[in-house]
This record gives structure tokens, sequence and C-alpha cells, in this order.
């Protein structure tokens, strides 16, 4: 990551319920998040093509993926 983050660094982007997430595991606890920005979708298949474009709208614009996405969207 380098040193300079301002605290607005992307760290992950994915569908789920992200608050869910953040209590399931003393990791992500340990993420540092401040903030959170997040959009309801509720048909599956428009959440999955929103994730997958969003993912590779980021890696386009940094040439990485987030920090903690591992795997690049549901197509892998």
């Amino acid at each position: 990551m380098g040193g300079g983050n301002s605290g607005n660094e992307v760290v992950y982007i994915g569908k789920g319920l992200v608050r869910e997430r953040f209590q399931s595991s003393p990791a992500r606890k340990e993420w540092g998040v401040k903030k959170v920005e997040y959009s309801l979708i509720e048909d599956d298949s428009d959440a999955y093509k929103w994730e997958s474009f969003w993912i590779e709208e980021f890696h386009r614009e940094h040439g990485r993926m987030p920090v903690y996405n591992l795997v690049r969207g549901r197509d892998g």
C-alpha cells in the first residue's frame, strides 16, 4: 500500500451483507475501516454485474485490485 494513505483507500469491492461481514471476522475488524459506501441492489444478477463493473473500473484506474479483493468478482 505504501505511505501517504489518506484514509480514503478502497479496500474491497463486492456483493454481500456488509455489516455481517465485518462482524463475522475478527481480522476484518482490524482493517481500520472508518467509512463504508454501498448500494442496495435487490436483483442478484444485477448485483453481480455492478460488482464486476466496479472491480474492472478500479483495476483499470489503479492497475491493481483493492487490497482485500482476493478473487476478481464472480467470474474469478
